[in-house]
């Protein structure tokens, strides 16, 4: 005789995963006339914000407030609806307070806040949440353990997804503030420097290695942030060019481009003075 009421154990066993829904959008009835996707995409908004606020130092901005990147495209294959609908559905979300938009251009993704209305919102939703719920506050963080440990690799894939986002803005930019269309160079090459440009300026030491000296990252940070397209350029003539073979490529491409400003500078210095001798003397 079949069992429909069998538990499953072991291997069998069926978890579930639970994305947290604000009870007040679907109860308060100043959203009653919210379209039903709007709901959910706010809700995903909310999951994505769980998951900046345990990474806070990564994802807030100068006043501390969190934020979430979510571009057209993933809420389009989440909800399975058009990029006009997409579009449609964050200007209802802004309009009605619930999220702030705040635009990076080049094609980056939007950050995306709490509105008043949002944070009024969920803050409702604790409140009611917090006076209904019977037990000990111990009890409650126990529960909340144990459900975390079955969420971790769903955070984890949802983290992974937010700092693939940012590491391909951090590439873009270094990509943009050297010129890398118009490099004149083996391509190879410069995405190797792109990519030790990326490890210096966005590791997590505090100090950074260059030749036999060790500098404050914040001060090599700032000469790679006077990098030209032309530094560059130098920079890979000097390793294709070099008169004896380079053991450490890596150690040698982050010297040359903490004193290629420099470098540059004195170079161009002395052309003014060639110039200026020239045409005046």
């Amino acid at each position: 005789m079949n069992n429909q009421n069998k538990e499953y154990t072991g291997e069998n066993k069926i978890e579930y995963q639970f994305i947290p829904v604000p009870r007040e959008i679907y109860y308060n009835p100043e959203y009653a006339a919210l379209p039903n996707d709007a709901k959910h995409l706010f809700i995903l908004i909310i999951d994505r914000l769980r998951l900046s606020e345990k990474n806070i130092e990564r994802f807030s901005d100068q006043n501390g407030k969190s934020f979430v990147y979510l571009t057209i495209e993933e809420v389009m294959e989440k909800l399975n609806i058009s990029r006009n609908l997409t579009v449609k559905l964050f200007n209802t979300l802004a309009n009605a307070n619930l999220i702030t938009k705040t635009r990076q251009g080049l094609c980056k993704p939007n950050v995306i806040q709490l509105g008043p209305c949002g944070a009024e919102l969920i803050e409702k939703t604790f409140l009611k949440y917090k006076k209904s719920t019977s037990g000990s506050l111990k009890n409650e963080l126990q529960e909340v353990t144990q459900m975390n440990s079955n969420n971790n690799n769903m955070n984890n894939n949802e983290l992974n997804n937010n700092q693939s986002i940012l590491y391909e803005m951090a590439i873009d930019d270094i990509r943009e503030q050297i010129d890398y269309d118009i490099i004149r160079a083996d391509k190879s090459i410069v995405d190797n420097i792109v990519q030790i440009m990326y490890d210096v300026m966005f590791t997590k030491a505090t100090t950074v290695r260059v030749g036999a000296n060790i500098y404050p990252r914040s001060a090599v940070c700032a000469r790679y942030k006077q990098l030209s397209y032309e530094d560059i350029e130098d920079v890979v003539e000097g390793l294709e060019n070099a008169e004896t073979p380079i053991q450490n490529v890596r150690g040698y491409l982050i010297s040359a481009l903490y004193n290629a400003p420099a470098q540059s500078a004195a170079k161009n210095a002395a052309l003014f003075a060639s110039t200026y001798k020239h045409k005046y003397h």
